[in-house]
């Protein structure tokens, strides 16, 4: 319906103008003016239908793409996070997505109701002249043309420019980063971020300025063509108006002419703005088409509970996806159910691999890893999160209340961890007393990013997210450099809570300091990827050339 009404509105204005002319005193034109004015009605109706009906529907996809977005990188594993690939896609996928995969159904829409409205048009002028309703077609086509192009131009640009505007991002946010802040400003880099954001919107800026120039050359010389053309058919029009007293159908020639250009410009636009939009809609394809790094799946559940798992690492070798550097070679080691072992090595040398491939982030190139006995890979992965859990030196610190930061590291499938147990995991890590004297104690806001936010040290986030590691009695615990950020009196309170597992729980240990590994059982001894040693600290201080002299560097180092 929209699309036929500009023609009917064409030639109720011609035949409007010569009733008005030809009236001799009746009224006779005042029933076109009625259809004329009906006719304008109901495309304004029509015309706020299709912008609501629209605007409703790119909100809905805008929602359903970026959900599909939020639920596509939480299916991701670790190793897609560490590959620059990955967050270009994302970067390039961002909240105008949705409005891009509506706007191949709706340039298709447009495409259709402008190509009919056309035909519309071009019936009634044809009937009045075929010379200037051809004119008027052809004439809009060069100015087409010059959208087309900055378009592509304009996608180009983006589309080149997302590592670029990632960093920019990054850097942005270094500013606004109130754990940075300290850093910045005593190491004066808040000019030398702020400069190197500046040069990166600079050279965006004059890329955007030649865009914007580019635009005026394509409109100011495809586009004069465009206006020229249409200039002429209204010349034209008038000249045989002029002559043969054809008033109305010049003023429906002038009508026509402020709608046809627009509506050429809809239909071209229309079917090569697919094209458009598909090159945005590419960026999201790119995330469907970003497989995650699956982990094979197995099927045993094994039991709810009960003792630490025992874990044996056989000839297992592994390099991280890109690189040809062996990060593991030919690792082979076990650990006793419920027993402290602790990894040592220098940066670098593949502890953390170990406990990658543990947690099962990775799969080892070679070997096989078993637990109680069993392959890895034939344990259900839902199972090993619900009996493992881990502290990360780079811990993350959630900026929520006391109650979730504790709660996030009990498994879903339990239901909530009832309140007892919450005050249990901070009892173990010795901040119940802090807790008590928070303002909502559970329920009090951590962090300053949101209003009534109370700010922990570090050492008192990283015992909080000791406590999210113990709150679900796991039967593996990882602790990857547990004690960077605490004090004497903290770490001593961490390996306290060890110590109270009470060989309930096999506890893998990573550290660089040799009090914190003297609490372990065994002691591993890592370098270059492989195992150079296995005991306890005096007999490795006997028989590991390597471990006594990292402890004899570090004890220089204390001196």
């Amino acid at each position: 319906m929209a699309g036929i009404l500009p023609g009917a509105q064409v030639y109720a204005v011609g035949v409007l103008v010569s009733s008005v002319v030809d009236s001799a005193g009746h009224r006779g034109y005042l029933v076109w003016a009625i259809v004329f004015g009906l006719i304008v009605f109901v495309k304004y109706i029509l015309e706020n239908m299709i912008k609501f009906l629209g605007d409703t529907l790119t909100l809905r996809l805008s929602y359903d793409i970026e959900i599909d977005v939020a639920q596509r990188l939480g299916d991701m594993e670790v190793q897609n996070f560490e590959s620059s690939k990955t967050y270009d896609i994302i970067q390039r996928v961002n909240e105008s997505t949705g409005e891009h995969v509506y706007g191949l159904f709706d340039t298709l829409r447009s495409a259709i109701q402008s190509l009919l409205s056309l035909l519309s048009i071009c019936a009634v002028l044809w009937q009045w002249s075929p010379v200037i309703a051809s004119i008027l077609l052809v004439a809009p086509i060069p100015g087409c043309v010059a959208t087309f192009r900055v378009q592509t131009r304009a996608y180009d640009i983006e589309y080149e420019r997302a590592a670029k505007a990632r960093l920019a991002g990054y850097f942005r946010g270094l500013l606004m980063s109130d754990s940075a802040k300290k850093e910045t400003r005593l190491f004066r880099l808040d000019e030398l971020f702020t400069d190197s954001y500046s040069l990166i919107k600079k050279n965006f800026l004059r890329q955007d300025i030649g865009l914007a120039r580019f635009t005026l050359l394509q409109a100011g010389g495809l586009g004069m063509v465009s206006v020229l053309a249409s200039f002429g058919a209204v010349v034209y029009a008038a000249i045989v108006a002029g002559a043969h007293n054809r008033v109305g159908e010049l003023a429906g020639f002038i009508s026509a002419t402020t709608q046809v250009g627009p509506l050429v410009l809809a239909a071209f636009i229309g079917f090569t703005g697919i094209y458009q939009h598909l090159l945005y809609v590419s960026n999201w394809a790119a995330l469907v088409d970003t497989k995650p790094a699956r982990i094979a799946e197995g099927a045993f559940r094994g039991p709810s509970g009960g003792r630490g798992g025992s874990v044996e690492f056989r000839n297992v070798s592994f390099r991280y996806p890109g690189t040809d550097v062996l990060a593991l070679n030919d690792v082979s080691f076990s650990i006793d159910s419920g027993s402290i072992t602790a990894f040592v090595g220098v940066n670098g040398c593949g502890k953390s691999t170990i406990c990658k491939l543990l947690l099962r982030f990775y799969e080892p190139d070679e070997g096989e890893i078993f637990v109680d006995g069993r392959p890895i890979g034939e344990l259900s992965r839902e199972y090993l999160c619900s009996w493992s859990s881990a502290l990360f030196q780079d811990f993350v610190k959630y900026e929520r209340s006391l109650r979730d930061n504790i709660e996030y590291g009990y498994p879903r499938d339990r239901g909530t961890a009832d309140d007892e147990r919450l005050w249990d995991s901070l009892e173990a890590v010795g901040l119940r007393d802090w807790a008590m004297s928070l303002p909502e104690r559970l329920d009090t806001m951590l962090g300053r990013h949101f209003e009534g936010g109370h700010q922990p040290s570090i050492g008192q986030w990283q015992r909080i997210a000791a406590a999210r590691a113990l709150v679900k009695k796991p039967r593996l615990l990882v602790l990857d450099e547990p004690t960077a950020s605490v004090d004497a009196v903290s770490e001593k309170i961490l390996f306290e809570a060890m110590a109270a597992l009470g060989g309930e729980t096999t506890v893998v240990l990573v550290s660089h300091r040799f009090a914190t590994v003297a609490h372990a059982d065994r002691i591993i001894v890592v370098d270059d990827g492989a195992v150079v040693g296995v005991g306890r600290h005096a007999d490795l201080m006997e028989g590991c050339a390597h471990y006594r002299n990292m402890y004899d560097a570090q004890a220089l180092q204390g001196r």
